[in-house]
């Protein structure tokens, strides 16, 4: 018998009362202790709230996580104020120097606080040592200053041929090959091809909160496949060494008529591509769920490493308990497996990225300029987006794909949540049609 799809247990927690990634958003924005928290040279000042109406902060306690460049350097506890109800103070902690190395004296570019609140004693509610309440703040790394600085020439001394289908650069044990009609770069090793990526992508598998505002129809223009006019062609200069392909894409006609993108992919040497992206669209097409890059790669590369907020999945509007921090995790573990597939498993403010098999070959990506929005989950868009409206069925039903479907995005559209029943995300984590340039790196081994 048919039930009304997920309507009555799309919530917080599963049925099993296993809590959705979600709950730790609402967990962080409905808690009684509320922080403020701001790092500026080798100090922090945290602004402590008490939203209680009648408990104080007697049986509170804190733990600072000091980091650098995505690393956990050390953890240090604190003197949490014993704030009345309605109370606040601000309180300054001193980033220890033993961390900070050459930064000593300099701006904190790329150290973060992490803060943890934890009861002390049980009461009638709550566990001893229970978390109620974590932030994370960082001060801007340094990969934000180099999005406009040009990358250093470089001599490439491997050989270049094509064949009827593929332009084809020869390195010492493997070749790589980009499409001639469709841009895609595959490795060729051993007598077998491999295609990669990357291919443009701009949809998500839908949420709750987006079929709830009907975003599914509004926005379709941007579900694939497209149909865009696709030109590739070489660009070699014998005089720097430097060697790239140009990959142009274009809608003349239909609904996404006027948009243009153009992928520029440039040789570095071994195995070594910078992927730069510009897109051009008018202001009459839709919004868009993301904007960005699908690689692929066989389901045996199960391995993820990753520098960015986790360790849940994080959004660009759900990331408040999200540390900036490096994570190990397995491809078959990102998939959240809420009751009706959808989008999961995004991870933002990513600035490295590697999925790789038992040998460590595989795709290793990193940020150039701006942070990255990624994910590497074990199911395909099809499998998780199959109709217009919901179906009736549940992630548990779903077999893995034989590939690994990873997502290098410039950015992606915020998951929304004012109500389940209209509202899009709000307005600073829209994607609106407009220009876009970005650029990564992409190691392939």
């Amino acid at each position: 018998m048919n039930s009304d799809n997920n309507f009555m247990c799309n919530g917080l927690v599963n049925p099993d009362r296993e809590i959705h990634p979600h709950a730790l958003e609402v967990k962080h924005w409905y808690s009684p202790v509320q922080v403020k928290l701001s790092l500026k040279n080798e100090e922090a000042s945290l602004y402590v709230e008490n939203r209680f109406d009648f408990k104080d902060f007697s049986n509170l306690t804190g733990n600072i996580k000091f980091y650098k460049k995505g690393r956990l350097l050390g953890v240090q506890k604190v003197s949490f104020p014993k704030l009345k109800p309605g109370e606040n103070q601000t309180i300054g902690i001193k980033y220890p120097k033993k961390y900070l190395g050459p930064l000593l004296g300099k701006p904190l570019e790329g150290c973060g606080l992490e803060l943890e609140v934890f009861t002390v004693l049980a009461d009638s509610s709550i566990p001893a040592k229970h978390l109620i309440y974590q932030i994370f703040e960082e001060v801007n790394t340094e990969t934000e200053k180099i999005a406009d600085v040009p990358m250093e020439r470089l001599k490439v001394d491997n050989k270049v041929s094509e064949n009827d289908s593929l332009f084809i650069i020869h390195e010492v044990d493997k070749e790589f090959g980009i499409h001639k009609k469709t841009g895609i770069i595959s490795k060729i090793q051993n007598g077998k091809r491999e295609n990669l990526g990357p291919e443009p992508d701009f949809w998500r598998a839908p949420t709750d909160n987006d079929m709830g505002a009907w975003i599914q129809k509004k926005w379709r223009a941007w579900r694939p496949p497209y149909s865009f006019q696709t030109e590739v062609k070489k660009v070699e200069n014998t005089e720097s060494g430097q060697l790239k392909f140009i990959v142009s894409r274009s809608a003349k006609t239909g609904k996404l008529a006027g948009f243009q993108h153009i992928a520029t992919y440039i040789y570095r040497g071994p195995g070594t591509f910078i992927i730069e992206n510009r897109v051009e669209m008018p202001d009459s097409l839709p919004l868009m769920f993301r904007l960005g890059d699908d690689w692929k790669l066989t389901s045996d590369h199960d391995s993820l490493e990753y520098w960015g907020r986790g360790p849940e999945e994080t959004y660009a509007d759900r990331k408040s308990t999200g540390a900036a921090a490096f994570y190990k995790s397995l491809v078959s573990k990102e998939y959240h497996m809420y009751i009706r597939p959808q989008e999961s498993g995004n991870h933002v403010d990513v600035r490295q990225f590697s999925v790789y098999n038992k040998a460590n070959n595989g795709l290793y990506f990193s940020s150039y300029g701006k942070d990255l929005s990624c994910s590497a989950i074990p199911y395909s868009l099809n499998q998780l987006d199959p109709a217009i409206e919901k179906a009736q069925y549940h992630s548990l039903e779903l077999d893995p794909s034989p590939f690994t479907h990873i997502h290098i995005d410039y950015k992606q559209s915020g998951l929304g949540g004012v109500d389940s029943w209209g509202a899009i995300p709000l307005e600073p984590y829209r994607i609106k049609p407009a220009k876009y340039d970005w650029k990564y790196r992409v190691v392939i081994r």
